[in-house]
């Protein structure tokens, strides 16, 4: 079973497989406004359902569901996260974790003691023109990781794993193994702008772009859209060109995800 605990919603998928086949068994979604029992916050606030009121809710989602499973996967929020993008020099493999670890500290904001980190490697380190090794590197606070075990617990569940969601988002979205692409997700309290080359992911930024800075109803006529999402654009253009710059490859299609991504002309 996977699970979103997100500012908008809790969701909730359970999923069965059989062999390479995946099988959509159940599903269940509940808006945090019902939970929280008051509107979502106001521009600034913090709009995270707590960790008793989440427990809470995906019990009776649970029950209403008639859901079965037990073992869960959480999806950790991008505003949850910090992802980086590092080369580390060429080296046996057994050292790579430990070169990983005293790297990543230098671009954390939390101790390295306070965070619980992943990583993949991203580069061909068995290229004979590899100058070093490309490493895509993923922390998460564990106090957060302490909060999905909380929940889970109170739940009733048994805590299989827990990612971030851009990887699973990747997985969904990303089925053209060959092509260099940018996927924006734009979400409700920020956005994320992920670059997936050949089926990897290999840059991922989050910034403060959210549907508090769009009208609640936004009319088209007489309204120029571009003004409105210039913000978003300039950050689409600045970190294709870093791409550019550091992979020497151009941006080959983009995909939009998330609540805002099906607005009237925001695709052209």
């Amino acid at each position: 079973m996977g699970i979103d605990i997100g500012t908008w919603a809790i969701k909730m998928v359970e999923i069965s497989s059989w062999g390479k086949s995946k099988t959509l068994k159940n599903y269940s979604q509940v808006k945090s406004e019902l939970v929280l029992k008051k509107p979502l916050g106001q521009k600034g606030e913090n709009t995270t359902i707590p960790s008793d009121l989440a427990a809470l809710a995906i019990r009776e989602m649970l029950d209403e569901a008639k859901i079965k499973t037990k073992a869960v996967i959480f999806s950790v929020p991008d505003f949850s996260t910090f992802c980086t993008t590092f080369e580390i020099p060429l080296m046996p493999e057994k050292e790579v974790p430990g070169a990983i670890l005293y790297n990543a500290s230098r671009y954390l904001t939390l101790p390295i003691s306070e965070v619980t980190l992943d990583w993949r490697i991203v580069s061909d380190i068995v290229s004979e023109n590899a100058s070093g090794i490309k490493v895509f590197v993923v922390a998460i606070p564990n106090q957060a990781v302490q909060e999905y075990k909380t929940i889970a617990k109170n739940a009733g569940l048994e805590l299989y794993a827990i990612e971030s969601e851009v990887f699973g988002i990747t997985r969904a979205l990303i089925k053209d193994d060959k092509k260099t692409i940018c996927l924006v997700d734009i979400g409700v309290q920020s956005s994320t702008l992920n670059i997936i080359d050949r089926g990897l992911l290999k840059r991922s930024y989050s910034f403060n772009f959210n549907k508090e800075q769009l009208p609640e109803n936004l009319v088209f006529e007489g309204q120029k859209l571009e003004s409105l999402f210039e913000p978003l654009f300039t950050e689409i253009k600045n970190i294709s060109n870093e791409f550019y710059q550091s992979e020497q490859k151009e941006i080959e299609e983009l995909y939009l995800t998330g609540g805002r991504a099906n607005l009237p002309g925001l695709k052209e």
